[in-house]
């Protein structure tokens, strides 16, 4: 509630609601698009009951994009191995088999594009409050993690990328 008052303050025009993903107060077939950034891996026990309500809320033709950290990457390895060792993350937090999350939505979504990215900004920039890195550090080597992760982006495969982007439309 407080970020959600935080949001309202800077963004008066633009609406925000505190909720959960799972049960939400919007009505059916309300939205076009509903994308989610790094939200998923934290609710693995809910994460069906979720993707039933984005489906529910999304109109006819209606697209759900999201990107996540996923199981196929050797850096998942390393985030398990790291996260059993560091307090801030929950036992429940692990990322997504994005090839089992098809099969069992393909009743629902056809994906439309599924891309892997995300090496050195992905790491330094993004989760640098995993690493403990100061923010202040971060306008000063986050443009050059950028400009590389860019170029390197075109030729990772997918088991060294840390996050899957995809774009999945309601059946």
């Amino acid at each position: 509630p407080t970020q959600i008052a935080a949001y309202k303050r800077l963004n008066p025009k633009c609406d925000a609601v505190c909720g959960s993903i799972r049960a939400t107060l919007f009505a059916a077939e309300s939205f076009d698009l509903v994308a989610v950034v790094g939200g998923l891996h934290h609710l693995q026990a809910g994460l069906d009951e979720a993707l039933h309500e984005i489906h529910r809320i999304l109109k006819p033709g209606g697209v759900f994009c999201f990107s996540e950290p996923h199981t196929a990457s050797l850096m998942d390895w390393l985030r398990r191995k790291w996260y059993r060792r560091d307090p801030l993350f929950e036992a429940s937090e692990e990322a997504i088999d994005v090839q089992q999350l098809k099969r069992r939505h393909s009743e629902r979504f056809v994906v439309q594009t599924e891309v892997y990215v995300g090496n050195l900004a992905y790491i330094g920039v993004l989760n640098s409050m995993i690493l403990r890195i100061p923010v202040a550090w971060k306008a000063r080597y986050a443009p050059a993690l950028m400009a590389m992760e860019a170029q390197l982006n075109r030729i990772v495969p997918s088991w060294l990328a840390c996050c899957v982007v995809t774009r999945w439309r309601k059946r």
